[in-house]
């Protein structure tokens, strides 16, 4: 143990020992700093224009991934599974465009539409419906799992209610910042039967409208909720979650390095080593900060409602 902690004072504290010069900002390892720091940035640039080629293309993706992992959660709880259907894409597409242009994320908008509105617009005649909204998921998984873990958007997403689905997922800006939403629809079509009327459930769920030609029921749409800043569940997620932890880690690693190379020994001071030191934070904070593809200006504080 004695010499573990010798070892680690030897690498990381500058003394005379080590001529004031810990290995950690030697100019050897500050170059592997550099380097490795450069390859993870290039392997998450890599991956993100391999994945999602265009905004388009991430849409395209994730539309269908949402559809495919609802339907294998509503197929494992023993519910039968969704259809897809354009018709609610359009109106999830519909609501999507109207949440970017009026700079809002909520299930009724500023000027107060209800979600029920985009049902109407694409002329789908509903006796159930429903919606689930996210934002800042890169991925599909993420959106679904976050929904799952929520219960009242598990209640909404597993209803059995529900016999179409409808998804839109759109890249934009909210109050300034990069935005991904996810819109998921939920809906049952009627039929109506002459003499046939549609009363209203006894106990509507949360987040969902049920309607008939002659009765109406709403309740109110689900509060937001803002998940704790995590991993999200997707690998594409993950990667650049842990490679955003990597460089501000490093980052800071380096500064306190700097810090005590200078301050420990003053008056013996490496200029070329302080110097490549600066280079390197410099560096750090450029991995940090400059972002090269669309899903990396996207805001890290993920919601659903």
């Amino acid at each position: 143990m004695h010499k573990a902690i010798k070892k680690i004072h030897h690498w990381t504290i500058p003394y005379e020992g080590n001529s004031y010069k810990p290995h950690v900002t030697r100019h050897r390892t500050l170059a592997f700093y550099s380097g490795a720091m450069i390859a993870i940035k290039l392997f998450v640039l890599a991956l993100l224009f391999f994945s999602y080629p265009s905004p388009a293309e991430f849409s395209t993706i994730n539309v269908n991934h949402i559809i495919e992992l609802t339907n294998q959660a509503r197929e494992d709880a023993g519910f039968s599974i969704l259809k897809h259907s354009a018709v609610l894409d359009a109106a999830a597409a519909k609501k999507a465009a109207d949440m970017f242009r009026n700079n809002y994320f909520a299930h009724t908008s500023p000027q107060g539409i209800k979600p029920w509105h985009w049902f109407n617009e694409v002329e789908y005649n509903y006796t159930f419906a429903g919606e689930n909204l996210a934002m800042n998921f890169v991925d599909a998984e993420g959106a679904v799992q976050a929904w799952l873990d929520s219960p009242s958007h598990r209640d909404n997403l597993l209803s059995k209610n529900y016999e179409d689905i409808g998804v839109a997922v759109a890249v934009g800006q909210i109050d300034g910042a990069e935005t991904t939403l996810v819109v998921q629809l939920f809906g049952k079509t009627y039929l109506q039967v002459q003499g046939e009327s549609f009363a209203p459930t006894s106990a509507p769920i949360e987040a969902e409208q049920v309607a008939g030609p002659i009765n109406i029921v709403e309740e109110a749409a689900k509060k937001e909720i803002k998940l704790e800043e995590k991993p999200q569940q997707g690998f594409v997620a993950k990667v650049i979650y842990y490679s955003e932890r990597f460089f501000i880690v490093l980052l800071g690693f380096i500064i306190l390095n700097l810090i005590l190379t200078i301050i420990i020994r003053v008056e013996i001071q490496h200029k070329p080593i302080i110097a490549h030191s600066l280079f390197v934070i410099f560096l750090a904070l450029a991995m940090i900060f400059m972002k090269f593809h669309f899903i990396e200006q996207v805001g890290r504080a993920v919601n659903i409602i």
